[in-house]
């Protein structure tokens, strides 16, 4: 299953929205918020950029679940910061920074392993290509040889059958 470009780009919408329109609100944020929300937004471009290169969906599906998460994470953080709760709003921020960080690592691991399954089945095309190429010019450059010595043997056979009788 195949997340369709319209899914990819309106969940991508939605975090932006909900980054933004959190943003707006809060006024007198943590840098640690701050540095969660970054990390977040990195993570959200590693994951669609593994999608786009052709990652496992499910893979892919499970990573977006871990930044839904993160993303939870740094609204608390956002919300305890409002209420005055600096401590629960910078474990939320960490809590936040560390699961993005995860999934941005992962998604650019998944992207680089859908990248080299992409370069080694272009390889092998290619390579299977080329002595397809090689095989058919000698066919083609050689083609009276063979047909010459095929029509030699069967002239030698019914002679050498008549002899052992």
């Amino acid at each position: 299953m195949r997340f369709s470009p319209i899914a990819i780009a309106g969940l991508g919408l939605l975090v932006l929205s909900t980054l933004w329109g959190v943003l707006g609100s809060t006024s007198e944020q943590s840098s640690q918020i701050d540095d969660a929300t970054r990390q977040l937004a990195e993570a959200f471009k590693n994951v669609q950029a593994a999608s786009s290169g052709g990652a496992s969906d499910t893979r892919v599906s499970e990573l977006t679940g871990e930044l839904n998460t993160a993303l939870s994470y740094k609204e608390n953080a956002v919300i305890l910061n409002d209420a005055g709760n600096v401590t629960g709003s910078e474990y939320y921020s960490n809590l936040s920074s560390t699961l993005s960080s995860q999934v941005s690592a992962e998604a650019m691991s998944l992207q680089d392993d859908a990248n080299r399954q992409m370069f080694l089945g272009q390889f092998w095309a290619y390579s299977i290509a080329q002595v397809a190429a090689v095989f058919s010019s000698l066919i083609l450059v050689e083609f009276h040889r063979v047909r010459n010595f095929i029509l030699r043997r069967r002239v030698k056979s019914p002679t050498r059958r008549s002899d052992m009788n």
